[in-house]
């Protein structure tokens, strides 16, 4: 299933009462549902990314080697990794009494696909 074109619930663009002939927002290809995707804005905060770049380094981690690798994120961690794995980006799994974080290279795979498309479209128009 893919992350990144699953509605928002309670969108305001999204709804079976009232028909209209606005058409829906798009941005290079791109829904206002998957701009507003929990992937794009776990993607904003740059905790969250340099977390996925050092399992993106390191293959798996749990949370005491990512924390020991990490600058004091502000956030707890846990409520970093959290965001992540709620988007996607990150998978958990248990791993005898630890549970072991590592990147979802489906779901990367998807966001430099999408990135690539409004890349082209933005050259295309030049």
């Amino acid at each position: 299933m893919s992350m990144l074109s699953d509605p928002v619930s309670n969108s305001p663009f999204e709804s079976d009462e009232v028909e209209s002939d606005v058409e829906p927002i798009e941005f290079f290809g791109l829904s206002h549902e998957s701009l507003t995707d929990p992937l794009y804005n776990a993607l904003v905060n740059p905790c969250r990314r340099a977390i996925l770049t050092l399992l993106c380094k390191q293959r798996d981690s749990t949370l005491e080697e990512l924390a020991a690798e990490l600058p004091s994120p502000g956030v707890s961690l846990s409520e970093h990794i959290k965001v992540l794995v709620d988007a996607g980006t990150v998978a958990a799994s248990t791993v005898g009494d630890e549970i072991v974080y590592t990147v979802n290279l489906d779901t990367l795979t998807e966001i430099a696909e999408h990135l690539n498309a409004m890349r082209d479209t933005a050259s295309a128009s030049r």
